[in-house]
Formats: C-alpha cells, sequence, structure tokens
C-alpha cells in the first residue's frame, strides 16, 4: 500500500517515538529508522531534522494530537449533558489510540516523570490545546470564570490520562472492558450531578 506524505510522516513519528522509548541511553539508528518506515535517510534529515533531538521534537508535534484533538470542531458541545456524553466519547478515542500507539503514550508517561524539553513540548501542545478549545468550550457549557474553566479543564485532562494509564496496564484490553471503564467514569462522576 502507498502511503501519502503525511502518512509517511506519522509513521516515522511513531518510530522515533518507539526507538527513543527503546534506547532511552543510546542513539537512534537513522538507517534502520528508514528501512522500517520505507524512506530514504535524506527524507528523515528533510522532514525531521538532522540531529536526533530535533527529531524527536518534530515526532511530538505530530504525535501530539493523539493526546488532545480528539474530536471534530462541529462535535461542540451546548449543554452540561452533552458535554458528558462528549468527554465519554473523547475518552473512549484515547483509549482507541493509546492501543493504537502504546510507544507514543508511554513516552509521554516516561517523559512527564523525568521532565526534560520532550516533556516541556509535549505541556506545549497541552496548553494550546487546552486555552484554545478546552477552556472555551467549558467556559461556554458550564458558564465558568476563566480560572475556573481552566482548574476544571487541567482535572479534566489528569482524569483522561490517569485511565489511560489505568487502560495500558490492563491485560484484556476487550470492547467491554473499555466499555466497563466509561460506565465507572460515568457512574462515579457525571452521574453524581443529577443536573447532567
Amino acid at each position: 500500500m502507498i502511503q501519502t506524505k503525511d502518512e509517511k510522516i506519522g509513521t516515522v513519528s511513531y518510530l522515533i517515538i518507539k526507538e527513543k522509548l527503546k534506547f532511552q541511553r543510546g542513539k537512534i539508528n537513522i538507517q534502520k529508522l528508514a528501512t522500517s518506515a520505507g524512506v530514504s535517510r535524506p527524507w528523515i534529515y528533510k522532514y525531521f531534522g538532522s540531529s536526533e533531538e530535533e527529531m524527536i521534537l518534530n515526532a511530538i508535534d505530530c504525535m501530539a494530537p493523539q493526546l488532545t484533538e480528539l474530536t471534530k470542531k462541529d462535535d461542540e458541545p451546548t449543554t452540561p449533558k452533552e458535554w458528558a456524553r462528549f468527554f465519554l466519547k473523547s475518552l473512549d478515542i484515547t483509549l482507541n489510540e493509546a492501543e493504537v500507539y502504546p510507544d507514543f503514550f508511554q513516552f509521554y508517561f516516561l517523559s512527564m516523570l523525568f521532565p526534560d524539553q520532550f516533556s516541556q513540548r509535549l505541556l506545549h501542545h497541552e496548553g494550546l490545546y487546552q486555552e484554545k478549545r478546552v477552556i472555551p468550550r467549558i467556559q461556554k457549557v458550564f458558564k465558568f470564570s476563566y480560572p475556573d474553566a481552566k482548574a476544571f479543564s487541567e482535572m479534566i485532562f489528569s482524569l483522561r490520562m490517569g485511565v489511560v494509564m489505568s487502560w495500558m496496564r490492563e491485560e484484556n484490553k476487550t470492547k467491554v472492558n473499555r466499555q466497563k471503564i466509561l460506565g465507572t467514569v460515568r457512574k462515579y462522576i457525571f452521574d453524581q450531578f443529577k443536573e447532567l
């Protein structure tokens, strides 16, 4: 199957993250990476830069939507009840993304434990997404002030990442088990608010 340029960039991004995760202290083998992705070394240098650090930062920029941008803009909720459904839908998508890209999520969690320029780049993407999409959405739906919407947004993102971390440790990743997790979140968080 022939990949488009964007698909190749996505493939190489994931392989860069995977290689970095595998060889924390060692160098990424560019030739092995190029062979695995079906591209040339010059192609990688053209789209990702020449240094390992630059390649990883560019790979993070490409992969960041796996953590943040999960739904289309036309899915905007307008009521608290719609927002709860919207959140559960995005959580379900995130759990699926964690199955498809487990190395990226593992890289994310390790980066948060050991802060460096890579965790800063990931936090930058999270911050942009919250400022541009999540906080305004929460303000609109719940009529919260900016500080309250920001605190709520951070809490929701932490909840989502906590659920993902738990799901990644789950040995029996079935659709039924995923629905149980979503049901638990709905029951213990959203069902507590009767107005939702």
